[in-house]
């Protein structure tokens, strides 16, 4: 690995933090980018050629949130509805450029444990969640 591209990496571990979408600054990601991205997820390793990660992309993050809130209003009883989670939900998409719903498809190899490929994933999510920052 020559030095330029470890500089690059280890910058990119150094860096990596939480950014809640409240706080993010509402640039749009290009959707081919968004795109790119993803198909990088092809080329990650993964444990047993599993490869159970499908990716489905909304480009408009308000519509799918409000969608996210109904379903939450919609799944709860009177008793245990919170109008927090309720308007958080409406409002988590305000100022991010897409959002990105990770689907496992569940392979049926015994001998990968269903905990050791959500955590394989967990390390891809963070990655893209680093990338996707505009």
């Amino acid at each position: 690995m020559d030095s330029t591209t470890f500089s690059t990496i280890s910058n990119i571990i150094k860096k990596r933090r939480t950014i809640k979408p409240a706080v993010m600054n509402g640039g749009k990601v290009p959707n081919e980018q968004i795109k790119a991205l993803l198909e990088l997820a092809d080329w990650a390793p993964t444990h047993g050629y599993t490869e159970p990660w499908r990716f489905v992309v909304y480009e408009n993050p308000a519509q799918f949130c409000k969608q996210h809130a109904e379903i939450y209003k919609q799944s709860v009883d009177a008793d245990n509805f919170n109008e927090t989670v309720y308007y958080n939900l409406q409002h988590q998409g305000d100022k991010v450029s897409h959002v990105v719903v990770a689907i496992m498809k569940r392979g049926d190899l015994p001998k990968i444990p269903l905990l050791k490929r959500l955590l394989q994933f967990q390390v891809l999510f963070k990655i893209y969640c680093l990338v996707l920052q505009p």
